[in-house]
């Protein structure tokens, strides 16, 4: 007997362990990369717009609305806490948890090599850590979607009413969360229909289960939808959007899973369009400096990259590592169905073609693209060296551009600036919009100063007698007035009359900042005036 077989004898229990531990560590690894990620400057930023409605959905809740389940959750989970970085911690678990369910996803279908690829590459984008560190519904949104299809996965190898059960809840919740989540139930119906296109009985199940998920969730939910939020959503915002074409089409891979920032995609999107070696070279020659340059080829390159390993993915060529043609067609029908439905509405309605829109597809993509990179591997690996030494260039730039721009309205430092500066009869005035007053500087602002708020609603005329009537209650101006503004800061006229009619004509200038990106309209800015007889 062999010294290796008398130790696995000796030892049956420590080689279990040693066995358990190679088969999870490479996973947790990552797990704890993406928290790592994820929880790396969470509260750095004050929030922005769509995280300040969550707030006022959660504080103001109503279980009969388009989307209930993130509200209902984080109305719980403000219990605990309300501060920045524990109110987005929850989009972090789910975050998490949507990077261990990728794996778990493409482990199962096909390898083990594949679950863990797609998994490193939702846990780097810098996309997926955006929304993981917001206080909105997409983290969760993509979760519950993977949750899903996980289940599904079972029930096509083991058929039982359980599973569909539990697939008819998962499926139920993410449209909960997001109606936008029913299209997921078209690669669903296709793919089940045609695994038991031979057994009439489990056909008849799954229309019980669409049954369920549609008196709990899709019918309420699409009258609620078509009949109010989404028409004004589709005649609104979204209609002021462009339609998609080619070049917005493709630079969506890269956006999805390396990027931040449009700048450098939009940049690239338009090289490829030019119909001229001269109109190349132009735009080249146009460009700031070297770095734009770099970034141009680079993120070219890697869109390229990208939809080669798409390509080899979906077909098994000789020399290849071979995968289950079968199983790679459900993850191609899960990833490729529902992105082609987006693109139908946004050509045929309004675009919805926006990033944090195709997030719970993107998984899909991440599983095809690991395909292709294992392959690639295989046969290939001086390719398959070059490709991932794009990939990390690529997303090291995303990762370093989102972590040390400036995306949101930076109400704290905003705050923060007053906070130390503010003087005995000074008084504070907020322009911003009214229905989110509170969740703005004033969420921030640590002082004992009230801060009154001159905002105004939709279509209402703005004059000094409006102005006087709102600040009716406003003290004597004995020392500087902090107008601080948000949303409204581009309306000069509306700033310069909010200031002749709180402190004269004759004021003057004491500092002028802006917090944020000052090229953004969702910049905030800090105006401290002193009326010029009290400077005297």
């Amino acid at each position: 007997m062999s010294l290796a077989n008398l130790k696995i004898l000796i030892f049956p229990r420590l080689n279990i362990r040693k066995k358990h531990l190679s088969q999870w560590l490479p996973i947790s690894l990552i797990l704890i990369l993406a928290s790592a990620l994820r929880f790396y400057q969470v509260d750095t930023e004050g929030v922005w717009v769509d995280e300040m409605f969550s707030l006022r959905y959660a504080e103001n809740y109503n279980p009969i609305s388009v989307r209930p389940l993130y509200p209902t959750l984080l109305r719980v989970w403000m219990l605990f806490g309300t501060s920045d970085a524990w109110l987005r911690g929850l989009g972090v678990l789910f975050g998490i948890g949507s990077v261990f369910l990728t794996y778990r996803l493409g482990r199962r279908l096909l390898g083990k090599s594949v679950g863990l690829i797609a998994a490193l590459l939702m846990a780097l984008s810098p996309l997926f850590i955006n929304h993981s560190q917001e206080i909105r519904f997409y983290a969760l949104s993509t979760f519950l979607c993977l949750a899903g299809t996980l289940i599904l996965s079972y029930l096509f190898e083991y058929p039982s009413k359980v599973l569909l059960g539990w697939w008819a809840i998962a499926r139920t919740l993410a449209i909960l969360t997001t109606p936008l989540n029913f299209l997921m139930l078209i690669p669903d119906i296709i793919l089940y229909t045609w695994r038991f296109r031979k057994e009439r009985r489990w056909l008849l199940i799954l229309g019980k289960g669409l049954m369920i998920v549609s008196c709990f969730s899709l019918v309420p939910i699409l009258i609620l939808t078509f009949g109010g939020s989404f028409s004004s959503y589709m005649n609104g915002g979204a209609s002021t959007y462009p339609k998609p074409g080619i070049g917005k089409i493709i630079s969506m891979l890269p956006r999805l899973s390396a990027s931040w920032g449009l700048k450098e995609l939009l940049a690239s999107v338009q090289v490829l369009r030019q119909n001229t070696d001269s109109g190349l070279l132009q735009n080249i020659l146009n460009l700031n400096n070297i770095t734009n340059i770099l970034h141009l080829l680079c993120y070219t390159i890697y869109t390229i990259v990208l939809i080669g390993l798409l390509v080899i993915a979906l077909r098994n060529g000789k020399g290849q590592k071979r995968f289950s043609s079968e199983q790679l067609i459900w993850v191609a029908t899960w990833g490729f169905l529902p992105t082609t439905a987006i693109l139908f509405i946004s050509y045929v309605f309004s675009t919805i073609w926006i990033p944090r829109y195709l997030l719970f597809i993107a998984p899909y993509l991440f599983i095809l693209l690991a395909v292709g990179i294992v392959k690639v591997w295989h046969q290939w690996r001086s390719l398959a060296i070059f490709m991932v030494a794009t990939y990390i260039f690529t997303v090291s730039s995303g990762l370093v551009s989102y972590y040390t721009n400036q995306d949101r309205p930076d109400f704290k430092r905003a705050a923060q600036m007053i906070s130390i500066n503010e003087k005995p009869g000074d008084v504070i005035v907020a322009h911003v919009p009214e229905v989110l007053h509170n969740y703005s500087i004033a969420r921030y602002y640590q002082g004992k100063m009230p801060i009154h708020n001159t905002s105004r609603q939709p279509n209402q005329s703005f004059d000094q007698v409006y102005i006087k009537q709102k600040l009716g209650s406003l003290p004597p101006i004995t020392g500087n007035l902090w107008l601080t503004c948000w949303k409204f800061c581009d309306n000069e006229e509306e700033i310069n009359l909010i200031l002749e009619t709180l402190v004269g004509k004759n004021f003057h200038f004491q500092t002028q900042k802006t917090f944020g990106d000052s090229k953004s309209s969702d910049s905030v800015k800090v105006f401290q005036v002193t009326p010029v007889a009290n400077k005297l």
